[in-house]
């Protein structure tokens, strides 16, 4: 009776390597809650409004090409520039062919979960500061 070998530590799966998708996870949900924030004053100027964006796709670029690299599947070194760039469409595709239809559960999910999260903290945000006066607003 023979036994098989055991797979080589160059075919098993890393311990741990979701780390990148929890730090882009942290991000995006800390951008959330800011941003939600940012709402409450949105007739006011701020620099958020151009910071967010580029945090977003500084961490959306950085995920994919990490998340890339862990999977094997790595990006061209040429295209690197684009993903970080053109994140807001380069990345959801990229999730979802490399993920097949669970990448557009799941992208699905988070972009839910960040506007929930956003509006909770705009609406929890809004009233701490202004009473059920602000609250009424929205209703008219």
């Amino acid at each position: 009776m023979t036994v098989a070998p055991l797979p080589s530590s160059s075919t098993l799966p890393k311990p741990g390597g979701s780390w990148h998708t929890l730090c882009f996870l942290v991000v995006l949900y800390l951008l959330a809650v800011s941003w939600g924030i940012r709402s409450i004053h949105q007739a006011e100027p701020s620099g958020l409004d151009l910071l967010s964006p580029i945090i977003i796709n500084f961490s959306a670029g950085w995920w994919a090409t990490v998340d890339a690299r862990l999977r094997r599947r790595t990006i061209p070194m040429l295209s690197h520039a684009w993903f970080f760039l053109l994140a807001g469409l380069l990345v959801p595709g990229y999730v979802i062919w490399s993920r097949g239809w669970r990448g557009a559960l799941w992208l699905l999910a988070i972009g839910f979960l960040w506007q929930v999260l956003a509006t909770i903290v705009q609406l929890a945000g809004g009233t701490a500061m202004y009473g059920m006066e602000w609250l009424r607003a929205f209703g008219q």
